[in-house]
């Protein structure tokens, strides 16, 4: 049995990925040796795993980031980021698909077809509130 591992779209094509260099979610993100983030279609796909807090010296026996599992991927609708290196950030931190896994492969593979499966749908629309608004002009 092979499997095969999605493809990312081609430049110019209706949907395009924005990969982003950063992880995009979990508060102890610094200390998690692989991330995957990447904006689709009015979403943002993240994968982390590989968590090794400090002072821990690097090793391969990585601490669980969720029960039973060393990597996630979660979704977020995204909206407009500030900076340069992250042009989409989460718009909301609940969310809205996840996925776990316990293998380096596994959470490549996840994270890609999670891209796929999210460049398939409709883009959300992201409407800030008034109390959403107020809160960023502060």
């Amino acid at each position: 049995m092979t499997s095969s591992t999605p493809e990312a779209p081609e430049p110019g094509t209706q949907v395009e990925w924005v990969w982003m260099g950063h992880a995009g979610h979990f508060i102890g993100s610094q200390d998690c040796q692989f991330h995957l983030n990447t904006y689709v279609n009015g979403y943002i796909v993240s994968t982390i795993g590989e968590y090794l807090p400090k002072p821990e010296p690097r090793r391969s026996d990585w601490h669980e980031i969720g029960y039973g599992r060393t990597y996630e991927t979660f979704v977020f609708t995204a909206e407009p980021g500030e900076l340069e290196c992250c042009p989409w950030v989460a718009s909301n931190w609940s969310e809205i698909d996840s996925r776990g896994y316990t293998d380096v492969g596994e959470a490549s593979r996840g994270h890609l077809e999670m891209c796929r499966d999210y460049t398939a749908r409709q883009s959300p629309t992201v409407a800030l509130t008034n109390d959403r608004a107020e809160e960023r002009e502060r």
